[in-house]
């Protein structure tokens, strides 16, 4: 999917990010049919920096530390790759 686009080397940094994301959640990501599933949107919010880890998701400190570096890595990733 990314490699059409030239983007083949954000497939690890999202793969890394999703992993972590089910890790604080606990449970697999829903994704949405027609609409996007409201862990799309959480993960889209936390991205974009619209929502916070805090108030999305309630998980150990090493998980959400976890996280968070993924989230700051995967922005990293996207910007660099404009």
């Amino acid at each position: 999917m990314l490699a059409p686009m030239g983007c083949g080397i954000l497939a690890p940094v999202f793969d890394s990010l999703m992993t972590l994301c089910e890790a604080a959640l606990g449970r697999p990501i829903v994704v949405g049919q027609r609409r996007r599933s409201e862990d799309e949107s959480m993960v889209i919010g936390l991205l974009e920096g619209t929502r916070s880890r805090t108030a999305c998701v309630n998980c150990p400190r090493a998980t959400a530390s976890a996280l968070d570096c993924a989230l700051c890595s995967t922005r990293i990733m996207l910007a660099l790759t404009r």
